[in-house]
């Protein structure tokens, strides 16, 4: 964890407003049915990397926002950059935390083991105040193209399908869980080609299996998303 952005080729320093404006855009796409519902208020971005959720956040009117990582690299970045960010796990940052409005795993659940998933879950949870959100981004098992993204990262060390984290959510007290698919955001000429192209192929490909199996199935991307809310106590 110590080079982790040096070792995939990414680049180790401070995000800029385009990339926080980006990723920004790609949260109102990719939530775009349900982030309206959603009460701003204090926010937390587990595995932050280099802080660009955190930027989002703060301009969709979430405060506070922090966030937490493992990576040396990551965290002098992101505090760089002026972002409240600690070197500490997910568990032992939500840890007696509250109150929350919104808690984020984005590309963070995959590198969690399977025996601890349940506890960061339960962290989650008790963190968010009521009608909160859990918002996770991970690998999408039932997507062509998983094994690229799933065995591209040496520290993946978890593989998980859509059904069985909703079902995970579920068992920790979570409701209304949402499974959504991660498709590309338009935002150019060339973007918009590319988001074609895959609605085009996606169809053919949810045709195919429900040839094989008499049902569409979940998402195909590459990742997928789920979003689950804390309930009424």
């Amino acid at each position: 964890m110590e080079t982790y952005l040096t070792d995939m080729g990414r680049s180790v320093n401070p995000p800029t407003e385009r990339e926080i404006e980006l990723v920004q855009r790609v949260i109102k796409h990719q939530l775009r049915d349900c982030l309206g519902s959603i009460d701003r208020g204090p926010a937390v971005d587990i595995g932050c990397g280099r802080g660009e959720m955190i930027g989002a956040l703060k301009n969709l009117g979430f405060h506070p926002v922090d966030g937490c990582d493992l990576g040396v690299e990551q965290v002098r970045a992101a505090v760089a950059a002026g972002f409240m960010v600690e070197r500490k796990g997910g568990l032992d940052f939500l840890n007696g935390r509250s109150g929350l409005a919104w808690v984020s795993a984005i590309d963070v659940l995959e590198h969690i083991e399977r025996i601890d998933l349940p506890r960061l879950l339960q962290a989650a949870y008790e963190s968010l105040r009521e009608h909160g959100v859990f918002v996770a981004r991970f690998p999408n098992p039932g997507s062509p193209f998983f094994g690229a993204i799933q065995f591209g990262d040496p520290t993946h060390c978890n593989i998980l399908g859509p059904g069985a984290l909703a079902v995970l959510l579920s068992r920790v007290g979570f409701c209304r869980v949402q499974v959504l698919p991660a498709r590309p955001m338009p935002h150019g000429l060339r973007s918009a080609l590319r988001s074609s192209v895959w609605r085009v192929a996606e169809a053919a490909m949810y045709v195919a299996r429900l040839a094989e199996t008499g049902a569409l199935g979940g998402p195909l991307t590459e990742n997928c998303l789920v979003i689950a809310r804390k309930p009424s106590s």
